[in-house]
């Protein structure tokens, strides 16, 4: 099993995602262990804790980068996967975790680069 972090920040759509995913046995060597948000208002962590998953929250300031690697060592994580994460993995977590982190993107976003949020799936349906 891979243990796994998903760093999100808002809706939680790309969570509940891989929620669904590891539930039905599609990721059958996923584990998801940590949901980890710079939002603590996020609906997001709301997902996580109805999948039996206790998130933690570090708001973006100074020391999170920090405080975020910190416990993604503690975990013993593996794979960190980033479904939305803002303000982004910091430098220094980039470094310890290198090769070790994916990002979820709906497969449009290259074509519209310029947008974010919503007004990708708007501009798509448009």
């Amino acid at each position: 099993m891979i243990r796994s972090a998903v760093l999100v920040s808002g809706k939680g759509t790309k969570l509940q995602s891989l929620l669904d995913s590891v539930f039905f046995g599609e990721i059958p060597e996923l584990q998801l262990v940590a949901v980890i948000s710079s939002d603590a208002g996020a609906y997001a962590l709301k997902r996580a804790r109805n999948a039996g998953i206790e998130p933690s929250v570090f708001p973006n300031d100074t020391s999170y980068d920090m405080a975020i690697r910190n416990k993604l060592k503690d975990m013993d994580i593996e794979l960190v996967i980033n479904a939305g994460f803002s303000p982004g993995i910091g430098r220094e977590t980039a470094k310890s975790f290198r090769g070790k982190v994916i990002a979820v993107q709906p497969s449009l976003v290259p074509a519209f680069e310029t947008l974010r949020g919503d007004a990708v799936h708007e501009a798509v349906l448009a």
